[in-house]
């Protein structure tokens, strides 16, 4: 094989046209001088809604003041940065929220000062998004089952899951014997109460207050899971027929923009306990469904309740729920 020295001009070409990672030049103003179009995040975007512009203005999703802050460090100390992790919402789609490391590095001039600098973005968002589920996975192992006492324990299971795992998570126990948490095995009957022993965050408004004891609304969700003593994953919108059980009950799910719901049974030695609700509002990408079966359980430190299949809530994502969040 023979040839002359590769043109420095043409391994950038390359670069720019075909890298997979996002390459960005800034100049000393921190506009953009050139940039890669296919990278992640600012595909089909038009090339003058970028060139010329700080990263602000083409990625309003991103907070601004961090890239800013980010970019004036390295042009200020002169020294390259490596993989900041950075969130935000992709410039080209903008339902859709990416996880990014950003690195700098500076361009070195004949003079003393820095005349830009060179930025990498990598998508990390699958990573990162598996690395948030076994966080929340290591928490709830960690932290949930100090004790046998059911409300204590419940509370420990919801702090443990809001806001790293759900937006709003809710504990409901039978409540159809004396000791308010009858262990039956196969399906629970529709008419059957059951109370609000817990609930996370503190500032959430819910129809259900803690010690409210009623049975939910059939057929629904709620009821499918304790008759099937299956966790199912449920979109929640305006169209979904089981809403029509109770439209009153049921409408702060659509009011507060609620889109999605995990209902799972809560079982001891194959006897169902109650039922554990999780709810999500956000748009977050980065938050993939996963289903960990029985089998693949750890076992806890004490025997404390668990849910025959363990779920995830699709769709992302960062933002936290607010204060009006209203489900069930």
């Amino acid at each position: 094989m023979t040839g002359g020295p590769v043109d420095d001009a043409a391994v950038l070409s390359a670069l720019f046209a075909d890298s997979p990672q996002g390459l960005f030049v800034f100049d000393a103003e921190q506009k953009v001088t050139r940039y890669n179009p296919a990278g992640r995040g600012v595909r089909n975007l038009p090339a003058e809604e970028v060139v010329g512009h700080g990263v602000e203005e083409f990625a309003p999703g991103f907070e601004g003041g961090e890239l800013r802050a980010l970019i004036d460090e390295v042009l200020a100390s002169g020294e390259p940065l490596r993989s900041r992790l950075v969130r935000g919402r992709s410039p080209s789609e903008p339902h859709r929220t990416l996880a990014v490391e950003v690195s700098l590095f500076p361009l070195r001039g004949p003079g003393d000062g820095v005349p830009g600098l060179v930025g990498v973005v990598e998508d990390v968002t699958e990573r990162q998004a598996a690395a948030d589920r076994l966080a929340v996975l290591s928490a709830v192992h960690a932290t949930v089952g100090s004790t046998l006492e059911a409300r204590t324990t419940a509370d420990e299971l919801v702090r443990a899951l809001v806001p790293g795992f759900a937006d709003v998570a809710c504990v409901d126990l039978l409540d159809d014997g004396p000791d308010g948490a009858v262990r039956r095995t196969g399906p629970v009957p529709s008419a059957v109460p059951l109370r609000r022993v817990s609930s996370a965050p503190a500032d959430a408004r819910l129809s259900r207050k803690d010690g409210d004891s009623r049975p939910f609304p059939f057929p629904t969700p709620f009821t499918q899971a304790l008759n099937d003593g299956q966790a199912r994953l449920v979109p929640v919108s305006a169209d979904e027929s089981w809403l029509a059980a109770d439209p009153d009950g049921f409408a702060p799910l659509l009011a507060e923009h609620v889109h999605s719901m995990i209902v799972a049974p809560l079982t001891a030695r194959d006897s169902v306990l109650g039922l554990l609700t999780l709810y999500r509002d956000r748009p977050d990408p980065s938050r993939r469904p996963i289903w960990t079966s029985p089998g693949r359980r750890p076992p806890p430190r004490r025997p404390i309740w668990t849910t025959r299949t363990a779920t995830v809530a699709s769709t992302p994502w960062p933002p936290r729920c607010s204060a009006g969040c209203n489900p069930a």
